[in-house]
């Protein structure tokens, strides 16, 4: 597709006049496609680990526990992850990609669950946050 495209712009634009016509080429060339799963990957991640900061938020933001630095914070790391998503799935979608039917926050075959993240002070939720962003950095 990338050599058909090449030939198809080099074809027109070396013609005489201004009559431009459309080939086959799509903004989904050029190797987008191949890469879809991973991007996909990305924002299911990023999106994921915007709702676990955000229950961390909550956790430092109540009655009994009213932290309002560490529910700052986490709800930056919150905020930040979500745009961040956001961003990656305005960009896939200007593409041409789609989301697919199994988009799902958390993705259902994930190994870990929301509820399984022990972040019951403040130690052990900067220590999640670490793990979340060490585990993004490792893929």
């Amino acid at each position: 597709a990338e050599d058909k495209c090449y030939i198809h712009v080099e074809n027109k634009c070396s013609e005489p006049g201004e009559n431009w016509q459309e080939g086959d080429c799509t903004s989904v060339h050029g190797g987008f496609l191949g890469n879809s799963n991973n991007l996909h990957r990305i924002i299911v991640d990023d999106f994921t680990d915007s709702i676990s900061y955000l229950l961390m938020a909550s956790t430092f933001n109540t009655d009994k526990k009213n932290h309002m630095g560490f529910h700052k914070y986490f709800m930056d790391k919150s905020d930040s992850m979500w745009a961040r998503g956001k961003s990656m799935m305005e960009y896939v979608l200007k593409r041409g990609g789609k989301m697919g039917k199994g988009f799902q926050i958390p993705p259902l075959n994930a190994g870990n669950a929301l509820a399984d993240l022990d972040y019951s002070n403040e130690m052990k939720s900067l220590a999640v946050s670490v793990d979340l962003l060490k585990a993004r950095a490792e893929d």
